[in-house]
This record gives C-alpha cells, sequence and structure tokens, in this order.
C-alpha cells in the first residue's frame, strides 16, 4: 500500500470516529438540555403550587374569619332570645367594625322563623342598613331554590352553610357582580338539637351574611408567580363548573392551567390559576449554558478523537518500524556472536594447548596475551547478547536455585583473582547468604564489577568485596579506591554504552557492564546504587532479596 493510500486511509478512519463521537456527544448535549428544561419547569411548576398553596391559605384565614363572626352573632341573638330589636343589632354589628377589619362582606342579618313549622323566613334585620342592604329587606330567602338548599343544609346539620352563586338583592346599581350567601342557624334552646327532626322542629331562623363576589375577592390574591384565572361552585362528585364567582364562563379555561378544589362552609369551590411569569432569567440562562456547552464540549471531543486516531496509527506506524528495525539488529547480533564466538573458541582452545607446552619466554608472551584478549572478546559478546535480550526481552532471564551467595561470590573473587595475579582483591562475609539465586547471573555481577573496579581503581589499592546477610535482604558490596566518579556521570552511570574516562578503558569495554549488573539486580527483585568520593573511593552495593 502506497503512503498515499495509506494517509487517505488513516484520515477516514479518523473522521468516522470523530463523526460517531461528534454524534453521541450531540445526543447527550440533546438529552442533557432537555433534562435542565424539565428542571427548570418543574421548579417553576413548584414555586408556582407553593404560591397557589399561599392565596389558598389566605382565603381559608377569611373565610374562617367571617365564619367566626357569624357565630359570635348568633351568639348574640341567642342571649337577646325574644328581647332583640333593631337597634341592639344595630349596635352590636357596629361594634364588630365590619368596613374596616371584614373587607368583603356586604352586612349581617337576621332571617327570623316567621311561624313554626312553616319554612318562610324574611330578612328582619341587616346592618350596616345601606342603599344596597335595605332593597333586600323583607326578602323570603326560603323562596329561591339556591339560597333555599344552603338554608336546609345548615339547618339539617347544626353548621354554617354557603350557598351556589347567587345575585344578590343588594344588586341595584350597574356593576352587577355575582355573589353567595352563608347562613348559620339559630335555634331555641342554647344547644343544637342532636336529631334532624329536632333542629327542623326548634329552628328560630338564620343569622346569615351576602357576599358580593368582586368585594370578596378584591386584593385577596395577590401572589405575583400566579393568577387567577377563575373560581367557580362543583358538585360533591365532579369538578364541573357550576356558577362562576369569578371569571368568564363564555372562556375556555386552559388545560395546564392550576386547579384546586376547596370546601368552602360545606360549598365546593374550584379555584383556577396560572402561573404569571415564566422561570427566572438566571434558570433561562442556565438551560442556554448546557446546551452551548454541550455543543462546545462535543465539538471539541469530535477534535481530541480525530487527532488520537491519526496519532495512533502513526504511532503504530513507527512501532511497526522500531519492531522491524530491532528484529534486524538482533538478527545481526545473533549472527556476529555466533560467527564470532566460533572462532574465538577455536583461538582460546588452542592457546590453552599452546600455554601448556615448553615455549621460549617471547613466544609465551604472545600466547597469553592472544589468550587473554580472547577472553576480553567473549566478555564483550557476552555483554552483547545480554544488552540485545534486556533490550529486546524487556529483561535479563534467571533461572533461581537454593545457594549461597557467600559461596558464589567467593568462587567469582578466585576467578578474577586467577585472571589478574597482579592485584590484590579482599573478600569477606558475615551472617548467611542463603536464598534462591541464578549462581552464574551473580557470578557475573561480581565479575563486572570487580573488573571495573580493576580498570578504573588505584592499581596499588586493595579491592574489597564483601557479603553482608545479616538483614532480610543480602547486601554485595564491591569498593575501590582511586578517582572517583564524577557527578555529571552519576545520572546516566548504569545507562548501556556509556563508558569510564580512566585511561586505557575505551580500548577494554564497550560500556554495557554496569548497564547489566543493574538488569541482573532488578531480575531478582533487588537494586543497585553507587557512592563516590576521593576520600571514601567508589562503592557499588547490590541489593538482593532472598527469594522472588
Amino acid at each position: 500500500m502506497s503512503r498515499a493510500a495509506l494517509w487517505q486511509r488513516v484520515r477516514a478512519a479518523g473522521a468516522s470516529r470523530a463523526a460517531l463521537v461528534l454524534a453521541a456527544c450531540l445526543l447527550l448535549t440533546a438529552l442533557a438540555t432537555l433534562l435542565a428544561v424539565q428542571v427548570v419547569r418543574e421548579r417553576a411548576d413548584a414555586v408556582a403550587q407553593a404560591a397557589v398553596d399561599q392565596e389558598i391559605a389566605g382565603l381559608d384565614r377569611r373565610v374562617a374569619a367571617y365564619l367566626a363572626l357569624l357565630r359570635a352573632t348568633r351568639a348574640f341573638v341567642e342571649a337577646q332570645g325574644e328581647a332583640l330589636n333593631a337597634d341592639e343589632f344595630k349596635r352590636f354589628v357596629a361594634g364588630l367594625r365590619i368596613p374596616s377589619d371584614y373587607p368583603g362582606i356586604q352586612g349581617i342579618g337576621w332571617s327570623p322563623r316567621l311561624a313554626p313549622g312553616t319554612e318562610r323566613y324574611t330578612i328582619l334585620f341587616l346592618e350596616p342598613l345601606d342603599e344596597r342592604n335595605r332593597a333586600a329587606l323583607g326578602f323570603d330567602m326560603h323562596s329561591e331554590p339556591v339560597r333555599a338548599a344552603a338554608m336546609d343544609r345548615a339547618r339539617d346539620l347544626g353548621e354554617a352553610a354557603m350557598s351556589g352563586v347567587v345575585l344578590l338583592k343588594q344588586e341595584i346599581l350597574p356593576d352587577l357582580s355575582p355573589g353567595f350567601l352563608i347562613y348559620e342557624p339559630v335555634y331555641a334552646g342554647r344547644d343544637v338539637p342532636e336529631s334532624v327532626s329536632q333542629r327542623r322542629a326548634r329552628l328560630r331562623g338564620f343569622v346569615y351574611a351576602p357576599f358580593r363576589g368582586t368585594d370578596f375577592f378584591n386584593g385577596l390574591f395577590r401572589s405575583p408567580e400566579v393568577e387567577l384565572l377563575a373560581i367557580h361552585t362543583a358538585t360533591a362528585e365532579s369538578d364541573r363548573p357550576g356558577g362562576f364567582l369569578r371569571g368568564d364562563p363564555a372562556v375556555p379555561l386552559p388545560e395546564a392551567a392550576i386547579r384546586r378544589r376547596v370546601n368552602v362552609a360545606g360549598q365546593p369551590w374550584v379555584l383556577v390559576f396560572e402561573r404569571s411569569v415564566g422561570p427566572p432569567l438566571a434558570e433561562r440562562v442556565m438551560v442556554l449554558a448546557v446546551f452551548v456547552l454541550g455543543v462546545l464540549v462535543s465539538g471539541l471531543l469530535a477534535a481530541l478523537t480525530r487527532h488520537q486516531t491519526r496519532a495512533r496509527h502513526r504511532a503504530e506506524k513507527r512501532s511497526s518500524e522500531m519492531r522491524q528495525r530491532l528484529q534486524f539488529s538482533e538478527l545481526l547480533v545473533g549472527i556476529v556472536s555466533h560467527d564470532l564466538r566460533n572462532p574465538l573458541n577455536v583461538i582460546q582452545l588452542n592457546t590453552a594447548l599452546l600455554s601448556q607446552a615448553e615455549l621460549p619466554e617471547n613466544f609465551a608472551r604472545c600466547v597469553r596475551r592472544i589468550q587473554a584478549s580472547g577472553e576480553q572478546s567473549l566478555r564483550m559478546i557476552r555483554d552483547l547478547l545480554d544488552f540485545t535480550q534486556a533490550r529486546l526481552a524487556g529483561g535479563i532471564p534467571v533461572v533461581r536455585a537454593p545457594g549461597d551467595v557467600a559461596g558464589i561470590v567467593q568462587q567469582a573473587v578466585d576467578q578474577v583473582r586467577v585472571a589478574h595475579p597482579g592485584r590484590e582483591v579482599a573478600f569477606s562475609a558475615q551472617g548467611s547468604g542463603t536464598g534462591t539465586w541464578d549462581a552464574d547471573r551473580i557470578a557475573q555481577v561480581v565479575s563486572n564489577l570487580v573488573s571495573n573496579a580493576i580498570v578504573y581503581g588505584d592499581a596499588n589499592a586493595p579491592i574489597r568485596v564483601a557479603v553482608d546477610g545479616t538483614g532480610q535482604r543480602v547486601r554485595l558490596s564491591v569498593h575501590n579506591l582511586g578517582e572517583p566518579i564524577r557527578p555529571e556521570l552519576m545520572g546516566t552511570l548504569f545507562e548501556p554504552l556509556r563508558q569510564g574516562s580512566s585511561v586505557g578503558a575505551r580500548g577494554r569495554n564497550i560500556g554495557l557492564g554496569l548497564y547489566i549488573v543493574q538488569q541482573i539486580a532488578r531480575a531478582h527483585g533487588g537494586r543497585v546504587h553507587c557512592s563516590s568520593s576521593r576520600e571514601a573511593g567508589t562503592l557499588f552495593t547490590v541489593e538482593l532479596p532472598r527469594t522472588s
């Protein structure tokens, strides 16, 4: 596949994923916006419902005050008995301060029964006796069905009863208003009779109050959150409108309006409200912010997805190319190490045979130099193979077996002494060195560290190798005197292909020894660190756990 075709394919894949992410994010944005709208609406509904509750509470308080007023008037009438006259009734009502303390009420009246056993009741007293109330005097309220129904209910129940919607006799002026009445029964004797028959027989008349709807509701509903659309009576079975106390029966009420059913002195009322204002500006801005933010985040995530898709494809391409290079490097190192190791083994075998023969000193020195160079070349090949395996396989493999690390280090030190008879290498051990180790790799660590000490340390000072097994971990240390490691090299000391600056050192190794030491320590679950100064010398310490 050509580079152009591959790039076109990457762009198409990125675009399709970005489109999918964009679509999913926009869908979530739409859902979040709808949820925000729903929350705002529910909060607005809750505010409206709370406002309606407050309005209903105000209505209940006003009705309760009027009922208390009628009960007080009934008590007055009962106390006066047959001695009740117009002047006493007028004086009592005047003391109630109706115009100032009881807004909306048209007056307080007394309508006695004309004769026992009859259902005729004329309005005898009605205060304050203004022009409107004067027009109602002498009217038999039981002659009108709506009023009669309320009067009969009050008589039989022995409690206040409200009528349906009527046009009061007081409506003598052009500004007509629907109205209603509340009746409080008065019986002979101070107590309400127990049975209905006794109540009908002992009924003296009614204390009552007429109400003009316009005056009654004026100033009652003032909430800025809701507006009262209508008030109408209803039956006990349904909310189907009867008479309207407020509102136009010809205008249909909205379905979304808030309807509340209340019972006022036995008469069901239905109050219809609607929200007068929408949600607050801050909440509307919140909904808009949710939508705008969702769109912006959707676009950003889509662009980021497209960028990540392209970056991933580029990374996969680079990774593939790197794997190919590493595979080639591994193959090259394997071939080189194999092809170099075989002839070197032959050279080592022949020099070993020659070293056993009796040769002139100058020839013997040549054989020893050839043998030393061969050993150095084999070590370099081994280090190169370990480096390749550590890089390609993620670490140097170890095969752990029970053993004593002190004995392993002792053998490695003995081999170094044989290879370098002119250098003093001291060994000491304390504590227990038992654990599970890869003996060959531990010996390789000792060989690399001691070889470094020989190369870079003071030739006239001893090299000290120590094993400390007194703790939970075994500590292996190699110490030498001489030129300290420069501070700027400490950070890269264990990186591969790094060499010291000792004279002649560059020709003796390829800078992999310390890197391999670190990898072997990590493979055992341990670590290695170094300290170096001119006074204390250079100390490499390897800490190894006893088990993996």
